[in-house]
């Protein structure tokens, strides 16, 4: 009887032996890389989870994981990392196998708050100013193909009138918020890098009153706008106040590119051609002359 009860221990000690292998056989192992998806690069540091079972592991200094004793069965992984978007990877783990991953991160794009150049030429957030404040970027200006970047800015800022010449090579002038003087020029000063620029016209009494002559433009066309970063409408007297009483009518100030971001030499090449034509010819009588003086 006692030969049989020893008999039977040992069968029951093997089955359980059998059936806790047969359960530690029904795991597999996850390994696996991160990598930087734009430069190829590991990541170290990255948090690898596995979704369901709340488990995983963080990759090493060669961007490397692992994630071991995982139940056979599907899964979904997910990778997270400071400054990259999430990422999830669907693996198969089979038992006794070390189940190979490689992922890749991509960099998220981070949403920051509209900086704009205040009148010290200071880059600050928009928000935080305590004045009105417009921007227009270069490449609004670039796209509408003017010539005087001034006549650029018609739609483009609240409060201000654009007047444009209807000659080639005419001037352009801007009034913020209606005119504030009866003698004066009326217009905004213009800062370009943090130099001030008269955008006062050329011409004289007789053609500014309509007495004939020649438009020949005002400072604003000698600036390309191809070469304007972007434009800040600086309005009311605490924005210009820096600026003095030049400034009274508002600040249009410019920040021309740099050329920083680019590597290595950049060519870029714009043509344009413009034509125009008389609606018509009117009749003139050139036989009789009023002359000049009182003297007929």
């Amino acid at each position: 009887m006692l030969k049989k009860s020893f008999t039977l221990a040992v069968l029951a000690l093997g089955a359980f032996a059998l059936s806790a292998g047969s359960v530690l056989a029904q795991t597999g192992t996850i390994e696996g890389t991160v990598l930087d998806g734009t430069t190829s690069e590991t990541l170290p540091g990255v948090n690898v989870v596995i979704q369901d079972l709340d488990r995983g592991a963080a990759t090493d200094v060669d961007g490397r994981f692992e994630i071991s004793d995982v139940p056979v069965g599907s899964y979904t992984l997910l990778a997270s990392f400071v400054g990259y978007q999430e990422e999830t990877v669907a693996v198969e783990v089979n038992s006794g196998e070390a189940t190979q991953v490689q992922i890749e991160l991509a960099p998220s794009q981070v949403q920051l708050e509209d900086v704009v150049v205040t009148a010290l030429g200071v880059e600050r957030e928009e928000e935080s100013l305590g004045y009105s404040i417009q921007e227009v970027e270069g490449g609004d200006l670039e796209q509408a193909g003017e010539q005087n970047f001034i006549s650029s800015l018609a739609g483009r800022v609240s409060g201000a009138e654009v007047k444009s010449s209807n000659v080639m090579g005419g001037s352009s002038r801007i009034t913020i918020r209606g005119p504030g003087s009866l003698s004066g020029d009326n217009q905004p000063l213009i800062v370009v890098d943090g130099i001030p620029l008269d955008n006062s016209n050329f011409n004289s009494l007789g053609q500014n009153t309509g007495g004939g002559g020649y438009d020949y433009g005002n400072a604003a066309s000698m600036l390309n706008p191809s070469d304007i970063e972007s434009v800040s409408i600086l309005k009311g007297a605490s924005a210009a106040a820096l600026y003095g009483t030049r400034a009274a009518d508002g600040v249009v100030q410019i920040t021309t590119k740099s050329g920083s971001d680019r590597g290595g030499i950049g060519v870029s090449v714009q043509t344009g051609v413009s034509a125009s034509q008389l609606y018509g010819f009117p009749d003139y009588q050139n036989k009789y002359g009023g002359g000049s003086s009182p003297n007929f």
